[in-house]
Formats: structure tokens, C-alpha cells, sequence
């Protein structure tokens, strides 16, 4: 496995200075990098494969989603390549997990992206390298740091992602295989972060946008200039088994995700009939019991005592 990920890609094959759609912050936009092969996987995975659902709160917002951790194998190990040839960077240690979800729900706020590294120490041994005086910490927890680079790769045609102080006030719409990818400093003022990243995801309460958000951890940004120079640096993905995605943690009280419980092993394809889900939630001592439309509706909710 190791060699797939250490394997040489030419990076002249994209001339990333033509994907640039906004200059401050720096924001690119890529279109059919991905093979049809890696993008009808993903779709077999949530056809056929196991998903775990989550409710979401956010701020006083709901979102619900329905997400599956992939392993890297010959297959998804394309989008890790072709995330490393785009940055320039030489991974310090391999990318060994996805999480990518469907996603319903209300917008996200405004926001800079955060991971915690106390979450990436229990999947990689080879945070050392990072030097966290180049790194800008959260003022609410100091092990919750910014990316250098956000990446969000989408899956189908839904939603998309809005930079509201940037220039560039339009949405970027999500597209399938489209990889969108921003730079979260100007490395003259490191650790201070580029405010003019903050951005929020566009989301429909009655259509799941599919996508994955993933970063990349450095101590200087790449310069990706199609030169031999390589950076070393960390991608990561942004999400665990029993949280789902998430890639904006900063405020502990902003954020309460909440474990749905529901684990389902090959669902039957959406019918032309009614199908409803059921979902319940341990809420002090009490049972949460919400019913969802197959399009990710809420019908009701009741509670009943455990």
C-alpha cells in the first residue's frame, strides 16, 4: 500500500494556475480529475454498502447525514494521489481512511475549518513534524488547529460552498467529481489565519448533497508550481466512525454531534412507495424516536420513556 501512495504522478498533467477562481482568498476549482471508476464506486458503497446515520446540531441548526467510511484500496487510493499531485506536498504518513456523507439539512454558518489533533493522534503516528508555532490554534481549544489547505470533493449535484468576506460572492455550485480546494493562510503572517476563508456549505432539507471534506496539515504552504520542490505535509480526512464528517470544529459549545444508532448493511434501492426509517436517540433517560422519509425528511417525533 505504501508505494501506491509514494508512487510518481506527473504534475504537469494540470496547470493549476488555470483552475484559480479567486486570488484572495486563493480558491481553485477542478473538474474531471476523478475516473468514473473511483466516482461509480462511491455510489455502489451507498447503494449497496454500510452507512451509519447522525443528527447534527450546529448553532441552533439541524442537519442529518448518512455517512460511510471507506478504506483506501487500489480504487479510492486515486483521489489521495490526485489530491498530493494538486498540492505538491510529500505525505509524511498515508491517508488510510474516508468518511463521505449525505448531508440534508440547514446551511452551515460562517466559519474557518478546524481539526482536532487529538482526533488525528488516534489514526496517525507522525504528527511531530508539524511545528505548531506555524499552526493557528483555536481560542477555544488549543489542540484544534487550521489546515493550511480545505478540500471539499463532491459526489453529485447538490448544494455547494459560499466564501461570503472573498471577492467571489457567488456560490460554487457542488458538481460530481468536482474538487474544491482553498489556502488558509498567507504564510507571511502565519499562525495568524486568512480571515477571508470563512465559508459555509449550502444545503436542502429535501436532497442530500454527497461530499467529503478533507485537509492537508504543513508548516509552510506548497508552492504548487508544477516544480519538483515537494512539502511535506499530512492529508487527512475529516470524520470518524462514530461522529460522521465534520470539519469545523472551534467553539466546543457550537457543535453537539450525536450518534443516530442506525447501521444499515445493504438498504434496498428507493421505491416508489412510502419507506420511512426509524431513529432513535437516548435523551436523558428518555428514548428520542424521529421518523425520516427516505428523502431525509423529518415526519415526527416522539418520545417514550427507556
Amino acid at each position: 500500500m505504501a508505494k501506491l501512495f509514494e508512487a510518481p504522478l506527473a504534475k504537469s498533467k494540470v496547470d493549476v494556475s488555470k483552475h484559480l477562481v479567486c486570488s484572495e482568498p486563493k480558491i481553485w476549482v477542478f473538474d474531471n480529475l476523478l475516473s468514473e471508476r473511483f466516482l461509480n464506486q462511491i455510489d455502489h458503497i451507498f447503494e449497496c454498502g454500510e452507512t451509519n446515520f447522525f443528527d447534527q446540531p450546529e448553532g441552533g441548526k439541524r442537519r442529518r447525514s448518512r455517512c460511510a467510511q471507506i478504506e483506501t484500496d487500489e480504487v479510492t487510493v486515486e483521489l489521495v494521489d490526485v489530491i498530493r499531485m494538486l498540492a505538491g506536498i510529500r505525505q509524511v504518513e498515508e491517508c488510510r481512511t474516508f468518511m463521505i456523507a449525505d448531508v440534508w439539512g440547514q446551511d452551515q454558518d460562517p466559519h474557518i475549518d478546524h481539526i482536532s489533533l487529538t482526533d488525528l493522534a488516534n489514526r496517525y503516528d507522525e504528527l511531530n513534524f508539524l511545528d505548531l508555532c506555524k499552526q493557528s490554534r483555536s481560542q477555544y481549544n488549543p489542540s484544534k488547529i487550521v489546515p493550511t489547505f480545505s478540500i471539499v470533493v463532491y459526489f453529485n449535484d447538490v448544494g455547494g460552498i459560499r466564501f461570503p468576506l472573498s471577492p467571489m460572492q457567488e456560490m460554487i455550485p457542488g458538481r460530481r467529481g468536482r474538487i474544491v480546494m482553498f489556502q488558509n493562510f498567507r504564510d507571511s503572517q502565519r499562525p495568524v489565519s486568512n480571515q477571508l476563508c470563512q465559508h459555509y456549505g449550502v444545503y436542502f432539507e429535501d436532497q442530500p448533497r454527497r461530499l467529503m471534506t478533507m485537509g492537508i496539515l504543513a508548516n509552510k504552504t506548497p508552492s504548487m508550481d508544477n516544480s519538483d520542490s515537494l512539502t511535506e505535509g499530512l492529508i487527512y480526512c475529516a470524520g470518524v466512525r462514530d461522529e460522521g464528517i465534520r470539519h469545523d470544529w472551534q467553539e466546543a459549545s457550537t457543535h453537539d454531534f450525536s450518534y443516530g444508532g442506525s447501521e444499515f448493511s445493504r438498504p434496498p434501492k428507493p421505491k416508489t412507495d412510502k419507506a420511512l426509517t426509524l431513529m432513535a436517540v437516548p435523551e436523558d433517560g428518555e428514548w428520542n424516536v424521529t421518523v425520516i422519509s427516505m428523502a431525509g425528511e423529518e415526519i415526527c417525533s416522539v418520545r417514550a420513556e427507556r
